[in-house]
């Protein structure tokens, strides 16, 4: 793979991987190379390998107004705190199952 930049030096190199047998993006991958002009990682014979720490990305698009999502995940912590913390200002917010309901203030 052949990578370019508008700089020569300072940037960082960062990968996703993604698996197209099961249609999944990995979150984070644990490897990143700092960005340098002509430089080489790895060669055909010794391929560098990238690892992953199998926690799944998924961006969902929420709107104003009212969203229903499905989370068919496991979460190693499932507190609303852990699994909502992406998301920009949740104050208001009303999350709710078939038989329960939590309202974030």
């Amino acid at each position: 793979m052949t990578v370019y930049s508008n700089d020569f030096d300072g940037e960082t190199v960062e990968f996703r991987i993604w698996d197209a047998s099961a249609c999944l993006l990995y979150g984070s991958v644990l490897e990143s190379f700092p960005f340098e002009a002509d430089g080489l990682q790895g060669a055909p014979q010794t391929p560098t390998i990238l690892h992953t720490n199998n926690m799944v990305l998924r961006q969902i698009d929420l709107h104003a107004g009212w969203n229903w999502i499905s989370f068919n995940l496991a979460f190693a912590n499932i507190s609303l705190g852990s699994v909502l913390a992406s998301v920009n200002d949740p104050v208001g917010d009303l999350l709710k199952s078939q038989t329960q309901f939590s309202q974030n203030d």
